[in-house]
């Protein structure tokens, strides 16, 4: 494998930022630059403290750093782990000068799919280490951690012989998608209608600006929130009716787009206000996008929302009434009523794995490899070894 320099920390400030040099001459390239405090060599699995030089012995110093040797075993290549102080300038000044010593820089993902085959990780597996810094719940980082550790992968290869078996694993893939993919709904109403509130409430936070002036949110607002387990992406739109401005009629355009766009659309009505032709107008056009529910608002106020329209769910964000009412309709029309699938659980969670074991289930040649990797495609030759830092 060529050598590589890659950051494995988030490109935020912090207390440290830790650079991996892998592959064909990693730990030369890294004791080049690296003087220790006490003499010695880098071996493998010591943790050595010094400094990061520029080439030559009278170079500047980067910065001040712990290098840790990675076995051999680990990874299937040459590989150091270098930690230092936290933030970007630290971190691009380590990573440039192994740069400047002969690595390529390259992403986390990259570095994933360049040392899998030589980790004897499976493509399951890589799918599974990618998607795990986008967790966007507790739920989905732990069914990618026991993904990593082979739970699909050991099904996959224990069915492969079994229809039946094959296809009960894709019965598991719309929660294994849902719960590492999030699924997006829209909030649409008229203006004033209380979407903001509502948006906020469900949230558990002021993320949009409310008022008593109509037409306050004329762009979209997003925030993730979790409903039985799964996480759920949720969009504040700008209020729909006949435009004032360009810039309304642009904040409707998007509402309407993003409706279009959505798992589910959450129509909100007024239920303090008698239903008008807007209101119809704003129905139709969801139902007319896909799947639809219909919420009444400010439930607190008096009632004097009568129609022939069914509203199976009554919220008011000053009181909390019904919001976790909301969240449950929310999973059944998602078809997310099941809880997310366990560690221990093997479940597809890409479309690409669902294409795969869909050969796979159809006795088709190729199946097994397409799934984990032509390397692995008899089943018979995984084993759950490598861990990724």
């Amino acid at each position: 494998m060529e050598l590589v320099v890659t950051v494995l920390t988030a490109p935020f400030s912090g207390g440290i930022g830790v650079v991996l040099v892998a592959g064909r001459g990693a730990r030369g390239v890294v004791a080049s630059r690296f003087h220790g405090a006490k003499p010695g060599d880098l071996e493998p699995d010591s943790v050595r403290y010094g400094w990061l030089r520029e080439e030559g012995q009278a170079g500047a110093i980067v910065d001040e750093v712990l290098v840790r040797v990675r076995r051999d075993d680990d990874l299937g290549v040459e590989a150091v782990e270098v930690s230092g102080h936290g933030g970007r300038a630290s971190v691009r000044a380590i990573t440039k000068l192994f740069v400047d010593a002969g690595a390529r820089e390259s992403s986390p993902t990259e570095l994933v799919r360049c040392v899998a085959p030589y980790a004897g990780i499976d493509h399951v597996r890589v799918d599974a280490i990618e998607a795990l810094p986008r967790a966007a719940s507790l739920e989905a980082a732990i069914f990618l951690l026991g993904a990593f550790e082979g739970t699909l992968t050991r099904a996959a290869c224990a069915a492969a012989a079994d229809p039946s078996a094959v296809r009960a694993l894709l019965a598991r893939a719309p929660r294994g998608i849902a719960l590492v993919s999030p699924r997006e709904i829209v909030l649409l109403g008229r203006p004033n209608v209380g979407k903001s509130s509502l948006f906020n409430a469900l949230l558990g936070r002021d993320r949009a600006i409310t008022s008593a002036v109509p037409g306050t949110t004329r762009d979209l607002l997003d925030g993730m929130i979790v409903a039985s387990g799964y996480p759920i992406r949720i969009v504040d739109s700008a209020g729909v009716e006949v435009p004032r401005d360009r810039i309304q009629r642009a904040g409707i355009e998007r509402s309407l787009f993003a409706s279009r766009e959505a798992h589910l659309r959450v129509v909100l009505l007024d239920s303090s206000k008698p239903i008008d032709d807007d209101d119809r107008r704003i129905v139709d056009l969801a139902t007319s996008a896909g799947t639809t529910i219909l919420a009444a608002t400010q439930c607190d106020r008096p009632w004097r929302l009568e129609c022939d329209l069914e509203i199976p769910v009554r919220t008011s964000a000053v009181t909390g009434e019904g919001l976790d009412d909301l969240r449950d309709h929310v999973c059944r029309a998602l078809g997310l009523a099941e809880p997310p699938p366990r560690a221990d659980e093997p479940a597809p969670f890409n479309e690409r794995q669902v294409r795969a074991l869909e050969v796979l289930a159809s006795g088709a040649p190729g199946g097994l490899g397409l799934l984990l990797g032509s390397e692995f495609g008899t089943g018979s030759d995984f084993r759950p070894r490598g861990v990724f830092p």
